[in-house]
């Protein structure tokens, strides 16, 4: 059995706030820098949001709920990528077809390979931006990797083009009556007035699931008394090019997929219930027949 002190802390990322309605917290912890309920080092990551101890639902997890087609084909393509890549370097050689997902995933290959690569450059370019919200002072390109400078520069073009001045720079959020927080990238004064502002590096695609999310940021910063004019989401693409797309998202909509969330959240608890009465049930029994074999 471990002990906390023996864990490893890098990337733990533990943040606070005071909110209007409590203590904001938020923490971070990759796979290995937490304890499960045995006492052993965990194999996945955690994040969680808390206001006064309660938890909440991440903004992320409410927008999970949402069908993603372009992920899966995302997916699929990717895996094909990493398969490919594996079997031109000569490491599926006799590889049974059930394990090919698993040499290609070890190989640091494949779909899993590129999502955190992809975690990896968005949280440094926006990084970045938090700095050139609080200085003033623009990114080096040159100081990225050859592979991201595109996205810098297109962050770049899309801040000349709002020219926002920054009000909130990575705030942190909270809806107190549905039970869900979040941390947006930022918040700023522009000629259209105070504006949300998320950045999304990718393909430069804004899709759906964004203009929920930031429409989830607007109605909890009503909560505390911020009311934004504007919310626009910024699709950044590999080649520096970027549109700037206003949310379409109305608060109907947020508040249609905050239902759709909680009833889930509840036909899961309920059934993880069942099951482990079940469980019970099947172990009294046997524990039962045993004892009238004996």
């Amino acid at each position: 059995m471990s002990t906390l002190e023996e864990l490893p802390t890098d990337g733990v990322e533990v943040v606070t706030r005071d909110h209007p309605f409590g203590i904001l917290r938020f923490e971070s912890y990759p796979a290995g820098t937490w304890l499960t309920k045995k006492g052993t080092p965990a194999k996945v990551d955690k994040r969680s949001y808390t206001l006064d101890g309660t938890e909440m639902q991440s903004v992320s997890s409410i927008v999970g709920n949402l069908d993603k087609p372009a992920l899966m084909y995302w997916i699929e393509d990717q895996a094909s990528r990493g398969a490919v890549e594996a079997e031109r370097l000569g490491e599926l050689e006799d590889c049974p077809p059930e394990e090919i997902m698993h040499r290609v995933k070890a190989l640091g290959l494949g779909a899993s390979a590129a999502r955190d690569e992809g975690a990896a450059r968005g949280h440094a370019i926006h990084a970045a931006f938090e700095a050139l919200a609080n200085t003033g002072t623009p990114p080096n390109p040159a100081d990225y990797p050859a592979e991201w400078r595109p996205y810098v520069q297109g962050c770049i073009r899309a801040w000349l083009e709002l020219k926002p001045t920054a009000v909130h720079v990575e705030h942190m959020v909270c809806h107190p009556d549905w039970e869900y927080a979040g941390r947006l990238d930022l918040i700023g004064s522009t000629d259209a007035g105070l504006t949300l502002i998320d950045w999304k590096t990718g393909k430069g695609r804004v899709y759906d699931s964004a203009h929920y999310q930031t429409r989830l940021y607007d109605l909890a910063l009503r909560t505390e008394g911020i009311n934004v004019e504007r919310i626009v989401i910024v699709g950044i693409d590999d080649d520096g090019g970027h549109q700037i797309v206003d949310c379409e998202a109305t608060d109907n909509d947020a508040l249609a997929l905050l239902v759709i969330a909680k009833g889930r959240r509840n036909i899961n608890a309920g059934m993880a219930s069942q099951r482990k009465a079940a469980k019970a049930a099947a172990k009294a029994a046997a524990k039962a027949a045993a004892k009238a074999a004996a």
